[in-house]
């Protein structure tokens, strides 16, 4: 029984989406376990990558919507489903959302010192791809390039493209170099580069 509970969610969906982004709520969904001694499932969350501070048994439910979150923060979350003799599975995919902070008049404040990042991190190009995630204060060209410990070009993702001003995830990277083949295990680094930002972040790719 344990053995097989602990893989019942490693592949679980999960779909998530900020239902209310003014009082700092998160509103998740996810697809329900079909184990016949299923008690409940725990949402786990924190400001970190698979660090989570915050875990809530929310019950036999497939959907829950977490409150009092702090505005002008990241959010990583993950689930896990529980037996009814307290077995516990893994956690399930990780998901993020940024809450934005917003002004008095309702309108979004978009901070121009919004980190640059990729998470997971480090991440398997097997199981996953990792996600470059950015902020823009405003509208403007972006360039996205993979360099390995050598200084040599791996991987454009982005070459002076427009992208709108707010925060951007969908800009990923596979593990594969500019010919479709993948790269070797090791620390790569990427450099984020817009009119108003020259930013370096370090990528850590295992198998």
């Amino acid at each position: 029984m344990t053995s097989l509970y602990k893989k019942v969610l490693t592949t679980i969906s999960f779909f998530l989406f900020v239902a209310s982004s003014v009082q700092g709520m998160i509103l998740i969904k996810w697809s329900p376990n079909d184990e016949r001694d299923l008690a409940g499932y725990k949402i786990y969350y924190g400001n970190h990558s698979r660090r989570y501070t915050n875990a809530v048994d929310v019950g036999i439910v497939t959907s829950y919507t977490l409150e009092n979150l702090e505005t002008g923060k990241t959010y990583y979350l993950a689930l896990t489903a529980y037996d009814s003799s307290g077995n516990e599975s893994y956690f399930s995919n990780e998901v993020s959302v940024y809450i934005p902070r917003v002004s008095d008049d309702g309108d979004v404040i978009t901070p121009s010192d919004e980190p640059v990042y990729n998470y997971p991190n480090p991440f398997n190009p097997n199981d996953e791809v990792t996600y470059i995630r950015y902020v823009l204060e405003s509208e403007e060209p972006v360039t996205i390039r993979i360099f390995d410990v050598h200084g040599n070009v791996v991987r454009t993702l982005l070459d002076n493209r427009y992208k709108s001003a707010g925060e951007h995830l969908e800009d990923v990277w596979d593990g594969r170099n500019d010919d479709g083949e993948m790269v070797q295990n090791g620390v790569y680094y990427c450099l984020f580069t817009t009119n108003q930002k020259k930013e370096y972040i370090t990528i850590a790719l295992i198998r």
